[in-house]
């Protein structure tokens, strides 16, 4: 092998600043232990909520069958099913429980023990490795900076002395050139050959120098290189011990026949991987990035005029495939929590409904995004409820119940609606409810049917006294009970009834006639 060859090799551990792999290795296992601890944490948690769920799962059912069901055997089976379910939540607690002390802790532990942290730079150890590499280097940067030194004056010699003799070449061949000027010009070329001379002589001076060093250089970088071996060696092992502890936990949860060949073959290979196959794995890093990795030792290198120009196509080659990448980060406030309105005192016991609706607050950001819309039909002076309810809202100054809809004349306990409604709503602020419209109004019907009877059921009865108008509809609204009706965006309603004190209206809409809110609609 040439020594062109040789340095066409990727740089070793013995070149200058090469042993950063090593020094990475250290971060990069550290941010490995953290990454395991945060995975045996978020597979606690969800241990942990599974266990919730059975235990209130069980607790239900067994409440609710021991009220609707006689003691039978019946009952007697059908309770062993259900407490079927405690076991289990006690065993995925136990499974919690385990992986949050016997692994996590442990991990935290090893941290704290081998990796002290500081506030401004990496852990203690891993600069005190940087800082042994950098002192065994230093003596030999010294000298192999002196000696690229010499090396590129050598070369400059040698190409001003065969500059110089080509030129004396081509004066001795033309004849219009004096004797003065070719006798200069051998002159010159003389003088490029001592300096040729000279040159090497000093070259092979610092190349002497830095091959004496070389015995000692090795040593002190093996010895460093040995320390981080070893730290290696014990943070694998300890990290083999934590997953096969925390195969352990898991193997208990689905001890059964469908996951028994799984974790039979996951436990031969952990077995598998015991302190002979660690030490291979040390082995082929040292190979690649360790003490036997192949390396381009400084050599005496006669000049070839042909390198300069393999030399600058490769650096062209490099630059143009070279680049440079622009990117921007996006932050996505994903845990941004919109404002929701409370319900208040008008709402009536034992009897909830199923919506729950969200309005922003005055100066939040979606407050100020619908304000910038300005839509004429989206402003509350413009809804049929407001427009009814202004002059009335005039006086009331109570600034906190902004949400909901005056309510003077309120006269009892009984209310028709006992949740108070925004008089802007937003459709994409309403959460749709857990369960389909005819569910609820079935099981709603079956447990405590609403009644049909409320303080402005007497008034609305009879819609001959008012004045019937047509509205167009602003927002889309679901109906949840039987006497209210559904109504959709832009289609028109005809409204049969001004809003009773909890801001709800009575209207008719293709032969049917119910309840909607007042705040959706805008008078035609």
């Amino acid at each position: 092998m040439s020594s062109t060859d040789v340095c066409d090799l990727p740089k070793g551990f013995w070149e200058i600043g090469n042993y950063r792999h090593n020094v990475r290795r250290i971060k990069d296992g550290v941010d490995q232990l953290d990454d395991f601890a945060k995975m045996c944490r978020e597979r606690a948690d969800i241990e942990g909520k599974y266990a919730k769920m059975l235990q209130a799962f069980s607790q239900k059912w067994r409440n609710h069958f021991e009220q609707t069901m006689p003691p039978s055997s019946t009952r007697t089976s059908l309770m062993e099913v259900i407490g079927e379910s405690d076991s289990l939540a006690n065993l995925h607690a136990m499974a919690r429980d385990r992986l949050n002390d016997e692994i996590v802790k442990t991990l935290s532990l090893f941290r704290k023990e081998n990796h002290h942290p500081s506030a401004f730079r990496a852990p203690k150890e891993i600069r005190e490795v940087e800082d042994a590499f950098e002192k065994a280097q230093r003596q030999w940067r010294k000298l192999y900076e002196r000696t690229e030194v010499a090396k590129k004056a050598y070369y400059t010699a040698c190409r001003s002395e065969r500059s110089a003799a080509v030129l004396l070449a081509n004066a001795q061949q033309d004849t219009s050139i004096s004797l003065d000027g070719t006798q200069k010009m051998r002159d010159r070329c003389e003088k490029a050959h001592e300096e040729v001379l000279r040159t090497k002589q000093n070259y092979e001076k610092f190349l002497g120098e830095i091959n004496t060093y070389k015995s000692p250089y090795m040593e002190n970088m093996s010895f460093v290189f040995a320390k981080c071996q070893q730290m290696e060696l014990k943070r694998l092992k300890f990290f083999v011990e934590m997953i096969t502890g925390t195969e352990h936990v898991l193997v208990d949860l689905i001890n059964n026949n469908k996951f028994q060949q799984l974790h039979e073959q996951i436990q031969q290979r952990l077995r598998t991987t015991d302190e002979r196959a660690l030490n291979e794995d040390l082995t082929t890093w040292c190979l690649v990035y360790g003490i036997d990795a192949p390396t381009c030792w400084p050599n005496f290198e006669e000049y070839h005029p042909e390198m300069r120009e393999i030399s600058a196509r490769k650096c062209s080659a490099k630059d143009a495939s070279g680049g440079v990448v622009l990117t921007r980060q996006v932050i996505k406030a994903d845990d941004e929590i919109l404002p929701t309105v409370a319900p208040h005192q008008f709402q009536k016991p034992q009897e909830k409904r199923g919506l729950e609706i969200h309005r922003p607050q005055p100066g939040s950001s979606h407050g100020s995004e619908n304000g910038k819309q300005g839509s004429s039909s989206d402003s509350d002076t413009n809804t049929f409820d407001s427009q009814k309810s202004n002059q009335k809202n005039r006086n009331n100054n109570n600034n906190n119940n902004k949400n909901i809809i005056n309510v003077n004349g309120y006269n009892g306990n009984e209310a028709r609606r006992w949740e108070s409604l925004p008089q802007k709503p937003v459709t994409s602020m309403i959460h749709p409810p857990l369960h389909s419209t005819n569910s609820m109004n079935s099981s709603s019907a079956a447990s405590n049917p609403p009644s049909s009877r409320t303080p402005d059921s007497e008034k609305f009865s009879e819609f001959d006294d008012y004045q019937k108008q047509l509205a167009t509809v602003l927002y889309d609204y679901s109906p949840i009970e039987n006497d209210e009706i559904g109504l959709k965006k832009g289609e028109t309603i005809e409204v049969l009834s001004e809003p009773d004190s909890l801001g709800w209206c009575t209207g008719r809409k293709g032969g049917l006639t119910g309840l909607f809110p007042a705040s959706y609609v805008q008078v035609m």
